[in-house]
């Protein structure tokens, strides 16, 4: 009993800066985008190699691992050795959640194309290879991407390249708590 009363004592002097820090309201705009899972194969591009990883097959980096859950699957593209590009999907995001959406959506999130590979259409190749792996490992027919308005790359890449369309954009302040905007009424 006593540990747990000197845990609770450093709980309780924690700073209050930090802690009406961690409290603060955060601003989001995102926008959600539905592509359809598209057909069965889908091909790696050429000098590159698809590795994907979870908690059953962890990938040995540090970084990537300690983010693995049982809802998270890190999809990667590798150029021998080094990371090109890797693409994270979620069936628990909390954003579309808190708006109505099935909490266990399939949402891809947080992808990032290293600068020493940009321009290569990296980011479409996975944005196909990671449909094509929920259509064929998991059944569904469509799967989201969360993106932020204002990364036009990305947008160019999920429109243009496999015809994704936009469902909904996020949006969040300190003076409004939440608002959504569905597509076609001109505030998206």
């Amino acid at each position: 009993a006593g540990r747990i009363i000197a845990i609770a004592k450093r709980v309780v002097r924690t700073p209050p800066r930090r802690l009406f820090a961690a409290l603060r309201p955060v601003r989001i705009d995102e926008v959600l985008y539905e592509l359809a899972a598209g057909p069965p194969e889908a091909e790696v591009p050429e000098g590159f190699r698809l590795e994907i990883f979870d908690p059953a097959h962890p990938s040995g980096d540090a970084r990537i691992d300690k983010e693995l859950s049982p809802t998270s699957r890190c999809y990667v593209f590798k150029d021998g050795d080094r990371i090109a590009h890797e693409s994270w999907l979620v069936y628990d995001a909390l954003l579309p959640a808190s708006f109505g959406f099935d909490p266990n959506l399939p949402v891809i999130g947080r992808c990032v194309t290293h600068d020493a590979y940009r321009g290569r259409h990296l980011y479409p190749s996975m944005l196909r290879l990671i449909a094509a792996d929920i259509r064929n490992c998991r059944g569904l027919e469509r799967v989201f991407i969360l993106v932020s308005p204002d990364n036009t790359a990305s947008i160019r890449g999920i429109e243009r390249e496999t015809n994704g369309t936009m469902v909904m954009r996020f949006v969040s302040s300190e003076s409004s708590r939440k608002r959504q905007f569905p597509l076609g009424s001109g505030r998206e």
